[in-house]
């Protein structure tokens, strides 16, 4: 079994799936806990490895990491792996300069996660990349104690993170350098790219020093 664990009652659901998984697990049935939950007993959910959520948003000033985000070169182990598609390709390749980037509207300065052709909040179609400070703190996660897949030895730690820049763009990832016991709900984090070729997963480890910056 696995320990997940939500902010309310399990109840949270990414809102749209990706174009392609961050091939970490396979679906699992597993346990799930929250804060206050414990007299409702527990609720079985599925866990699907290749969920993201979506999420939109508009900021102003901007924050940055004080260096580029850590590359980390994968094992030679085989794993599935995002096949980019024309919307998604810059999100996968975009750790090459150890930046993070999501999807901007122009229009109306929303975030738009998973990418899409058209904003959802305001229908424009001038959407670009736009580095974000890589930043985040954990809204859910669930800690494998099983191994279920040869290339992800357990424990390991599976959680949904929420940009500082905007709380509702949520990112599914791999926790990383954190010891498993020590993850919890509200935990500080800072994207640590893993290479795959040109693919470069974001996974998140602990947090790095923030500063303010300009929109770039």
């Amino acid at each position: 079994m696995s320990e997940v664990h939500t902010p309310s009652m399990c109840r949270h659901q990414p809102r749209s799936p990706p174009q392609t998984p961050i091939a970490l697990v396979p679906s699992a049935t597993n346990t799930c806990s929250s804060p206050g939950a414990a007299s409702r007993g527990t609720i079985r959910i599925e866990l699907i490895s290749s969920m993201l959520s979506t999420g939109t948003s508009s900021r102003g000033s901007a924050l940055r990491l004080s260096e580029t985000a850590p590359i980390r070169d994968a094992d030679e182990s085989p794993i599935p792996m995002p096949q980019p598609s024309i919307d998604t390709e810059f999100f996968w390749r975009s750790g090459e300069d150890g930046l993070l980037r999501i999807q901007r509207c122009k229009q109306c300065n929303r975030y738009a996660h998973p990418p899409t052709p058209r904003c959802r909040r305001c229908g424009a179609q001038d959407l670009q990349p736009a580095v974000v400070s890589g930043s985040a703190t954990i809204f859910s996660y669930t800690v494998s104690r099983h191994t279920f897949v040869p290339w992800q030895p357990a424990p390991y730690v599976l959680a949904i993170v929420e940009l500082i820049e905007d709380r509702d763009v949520h990112l599914t990832t791999r926790i990383v350098d954190i010891p498993h016991d020590d993850v919890r709900i509200g935990l500080p984090v800072s994207v640590i790219f893993e290479r795959h070729g040109s693919v470069h997963l974001p996974l998140f480890g602990p947090r790095r020093e923030l500063h303010t910056g300009s929109q770039e």
